[in-house]
């Protein structure tokens, strides 16, 4: 499987939802081009483009296999919560604050 890129499988809008248990259709407003991915059991979430630039600096560098950007960030979570919600918190609070500028 030298190369090959690991993907969940995918269901695409129109589909039922496992979570919602909805259609899946896309709102009328959505101005997606195209047709976004459910994947029962995963949520969406959004990173800073900094850390996103990060993950795939790591995903570049398997080869084989090639893992998923969704397996990485799962996997950068769990470690973290593995940490404690200490840290995590801790984290969160520290890249919340403004950088001071030495004089």
């Amino acid at each position: 499987m030298s190369g090959a890129e690991l993907r969940p499988l995918s269901k695409l809008h129109g589909a039922a939802s496992a979570d919602t248990g909805n259609t899946g259709l896309a709102d009328a407003a959505s101005t997606s081009p195209k047709p976004k991915r459910v994947r029962p059991g995963w949520k969406p979430t959004i990173l800073r483009q900094t850390t996103f630039n990060e993950l795939r600096k790591v995903q570049k560098s398997t080869v084989d296999p090639r893992l998923d950007l969704s397996y990485l960030t799962d996997a950068c979570v769990r470690l973290a919560l593995e940490m404690g919600r200490e840290q995590i918190v801790s984290r969160a609070l520290d890249d919340l604050r403004p950088v001071q500028k030495s004089v």
